[in-house]
């Protein structure tokens, strides 16, 4: 069986060949964070051709489980909230609400931020820990900062990072208020896609600072937008290239089809008294 350390160096030497990896010291992160480590119950991978989408799980008693772990892609690792591979024993549907981002945009995204040793990360949505942790390789655990809202999720990349041996500092909340967050960050990296820039984000880094977030329409268009925080409540920026995808944040999802009015509005839906967007 081929090892984790040859698969985990076999990922990275794609990574730089393909462009999505080519700082040495992410390079190290790629090749010493071990990721079969935050799917420790296995993922769920969709099959071809299914309508509406079956999920089979994956176990770590499955053979090829290691080898999926080290693909490039992205591991569904909860759907409708709560259900885990281990609960399945054969494919289901449901709808993905939790996964382990394919390491390619993980990485990508940490490069694209541009933060070295030393600066304060606050980072939203920790997920299975695994981008949590390429954070506390590169920039140490003091630096990193990761809140995430499912309690579940979060406990279960507690356990992760400690056996590790990586301690940013965790909380569990909400993100998108930043209502549980008091700091002063040298950037804000988001996993979980938006429909806007939660004004609460721009509080917690200073000016000149940068928050990168992947923000999402309603018909499924998706963009990478790196920002410079100008003042309180105001920053500028653009949409980077490349391709990006996130799971939405669930207060920003669609409401039901048939509400209507200000019960419609996602519960982060800042307006002022007229209605209009902030």
């Amino acid at each position: 069986m081929t090892s984790a350390q040859t698969l985990r160096d076999a990922l990275a030497d794609r990574l730089k060949a393909s462009g999505d990896l080519d700082d040495p010291a992410w390079e190290r992160a790629a090749r010493d964070v071990r990721r079969e480590a935050f799917v420790p119950d296995g993922f769920m991978r969709a099959l071809p051709a299914t309508q509406p989408t079956l999920y089979e799980p994956v176990t770590p008693a499955d053979k090829g489980w290691l080898d999926g772990v080290y693909d490039d892609t992205t591991q569904i690792t909860q759907l409708d909230g709560h259900v885990r591979a281990v609960d399945l024993t054969a494919p289901t549907e449901g709808e993905p609400t939790s996964s382990s981002t394919l390491p390619s945009l993980v990485l990508r995204m940490w490069q694209q931020l541009g933060v070295t040793s030393g600066q304060q990360v606050l980072e939203i949505g920790t997920g299975t820990g695994y981008s949590t942790a390429l954070g506390c390789h590169r920039l140490g655990d003091p630096n990193v900062t990761s809140v995430e809202v499912d309690e579940g999720n979060a406990q279960r990349a507690a356990a992760a990072l400690k056996q590790l041996g990586y301690a940013p500092t965790l909380i569990v909340g909400d993100g998108l208020g930043a209502t549980v967050i008091d700091g002063d960050y040298d950037a804000l990296i988001a996993t979980c896609a938006v429909r806007h820039i939660p004004y609460g984000w721009l509080d917690q880094v200073g000016d000149g600072r940068t928050v990168l977030a992947t923000l999402g329409g309603w018909m499924g268009a998706y963009g990478l937008v790196k920002l410079t925080v100008t003042g309180r409540g105001h920053a500028t920026g653009r949409f980077l290239p490349g391709t990006t995808s996130f799971m939405i944040a669930r207060p920003h999802g669609r409401p039901p089809a048939a509400a209507t009015g200000p019960a419609a509005r996602p519960a982060h839906d800042h307006r002022d008294p007229s209605g209009a967007p902030r």
